[in-house]
């Protein structure tokens, strides 16, 4: 999807929180989003890219003018090992539920809105994903299809997406495997970017 206007000022302050993240120097950090300002579609002067494409760039500055390639390294790690520290608590609340494969799909669904959603209290987290997971509803032809097509699959590929989610698609995969004779393949990003 090509980037939208609204984009633009999301993409800013994605911007300027890795930038902090990187340097305390206010100088330098206006130096460096000065560079990230002169990207034309953040001048509303370029419509064909994606908002991927844009932070991609971003990213490059950043790391150009910082040598710090993943301006969340720390918190992408603190998240995976706090999830990671309640994973008991998340493989019991699967495999207690009426349809395990079900919940484990809902969680790794969940777990794609993780950084939204990061709680320094573990119990609060395993909570609000208890409750998101309950109330959260699938086409029932949607998870159906994915039943069927799940029965007959040698081979499935996983897209791994943020830090936090990665925890629950280990699970979603566990859960899977218990169900199905399935090689799973899990892919991950080449870079550090934000989605």
């Amino acid at each position: 999807m090509k980037i939208f206007p609204d984009c633009i000022p999301c993409i800013l302050q994605v911007s300027v929180s890795a930038i902090r993240r990187v340097t305390e120097d206010l100088d330098q950090q206006k130096g460096v989003l000065k560079e990230v300002l002169k990207i034309p579609p953040l001048k509303g002067e370029q419509w064909d890219v994606t908002s991927a494409e844009v932070v991609e760039r971003v990213f490059e500055i950043i790391s150009t003018h910082s040598g710090n390639k993943d301006p969340y390294r720390a918190d992408k790690k603190r998240l995976n090992e706090s999830l990671l520290e309640i994973y008991q608590e998340f493989r019991d609340l699967v495999h207690s539920s009426d349809d395990p494969c079900l919940t484990a799909v809902k969680l790794s669904i969940l777990g794609n809105s993780m950084d939204a959603m990061v709680h320094d209290n573990p119990v609060e987290l395993v909570q609000l994903l208890q409750q998101k997971a309950r109330n959260m509803s699938l086409p029932q032809d949607t998870y159906a299809e994915l039943e069927k097509t799940l029965k007959s699959a040698k081979i499935a590929i996983v897209f791994g997406d943020n830090a936090g989610e990665i925890v629950l698609d280990k699970l979603f995969i566990e859960t899977l495997r218990e169900r199905y004779s399935i090689h799973f393949i899990y892919v991950v990003r080449n870079e550090p970017t934000l989605t």
